[in-house]
């Protein structure tokens, strides 16, 4: 993830959520070390995401989100 496209996206979320009231806003954003798999447990074969498995692997970095320090 590049500054500019996280720059970009930041702007973009900005701008969207111009018209929402605060507490609707996104606040932080991450981008994820490498795309969700089926082979990694991440997807169904379906491939809709399985979130415990996605809340467990990446469970440092949603709490980094959490708390602000990102």
């Amino acid at each position: 993830s590049s500054p500019a496209a996280r720059s970009r996206i930041a702007a973009d979320m900005e701008a969207a959520g111009a018209a929402l009231a605060p507490h609707e806003r996104i606040r932080h954003f991450e981008f994820l070390p490498q795309l969700l798999s089926f082979e990694a447990d991440e997807l169904t074969p379906s491939l809709k995401l399985r979130r415990g498995a996605i809340e467990q692997r990446y469970a440092a970095l949603i709490a980094r989100m959490y708390s602000g320090s990102t």
